[in-house]
């Protein structure tokens, strides 16, 4: 009586090689659909810790804002609304407001001391507040930031933009500072609002694929060494003011193509 041969292991593999090659073999299932997930509202006590004797909030450790919560800024009178970053980071991939969630015509003010490094890859949205980059501090926006007061960067700080910046305010680059754009920067004018970009000794970068829109209304000084260099899109609808040297904010450089208005030369 003849003896089965065993079918090699090298034979079983490529059986199954041809099988895969000419047989028909059933799709797999599809994946469930992943559930959108419920928001968290949190406070600004759960990510930092509020000092009695310099009255600011200190963020207590690397933080991230995932994409379901949304970071609300105390509504408290008795409580200085003021968030130090001390060379930790904090990212953004959900929601900070800093508005009552109750009523979104109640304005809460909180300002940043950043000298960490902060990143928004969602939205970012600051009502009646200040916004600080302290000395070697950097802010990376990759997705909407929005603020209506006062924003400034001081010396050795960094803003990159690879998203919407929106500029309801004042934006002060000051000496030695950087901006960097890889987005868009808007100017959007507020009636009866002093709304103003000032290159303050600083610099405005705008590269090749980031593009700037100046509204009607709306003031941008290059002042005190100042330069504004222009390798993207550059639309001007209100007023440019390059300092020349013959006033007391000093000389200041544009360089690249700037459509619309051409710049003046007069000081702040």
């Amino acid at each position: 009586m003849a003896t089965a041969r065993k079918r090699s292991g090298f034979q079983n593999h490529l059986r199954a090689y041809n099988c895969n090659q000419n047989c028909y073999i059933p799709p797999l299932p599809p994946l469930p659909p992943v559930p959108p997930c419920s928001i968290t509202y949190i406070n600004l006590s759960d990510i930092a810790t509020y000092n009695s004797n310099t009255n600011r909030w200190v963020l207590n450790n690397n933080t991230t804002i995932t994409s379901c919560q949304v970071l609300i800024i105390p509504n408290d009178p008795t409580l200085q609304a003021i968030l130090q970053i001390n060379g930790l980071e904090l990212v953004n991939n959900g929601v900070i407001y800093s508005q009552s969630i109750d009523d979104p015509t109640n304005v809460v003010g909180i300002e940043i001391f950043n000298n960490g490094s902060l990143i928004n890859n969602n939205i970012f949205k600051l009502g009646n507040t200040d916004f600080g980059i302290d000395t070697n501090g950097q802010f990376i926006n990759n997705g909407y930031f929005s603020h209506r007061t006062y924003f400034y960067i001081q010396s050795s700080g960094k803003v990159e933009n690879y998203g919407r910046f929106i500029n309801r305010g004042y934006l002060d680059i000051m000496v030695n500072s950087t901006f960097n754009n890889y987005g868009i920067i808007e100017t959007i004018y507020i009636s009866n609002s002093n709304l103003i970009i000032k290159c303050d000794g600083g610099t405005l970068i705008n590269h090749v694929n980031g593009k700037i829109y100046n509204s009607t209304d709306s003031t941008i000084y290059n002042v005190n060494n100042g330069m504004i260099i222009n390798e993207g899109y550059f639309e001007n609808n209100g007023i440019i003011n390059n300092a020349d040297g013959t006033s007391s904010c000093g000389t200041a450089t544009i360089t690249g193509i700037i459509s619309g208005n051409p710049p003046g030369n007069s000081c702040p």
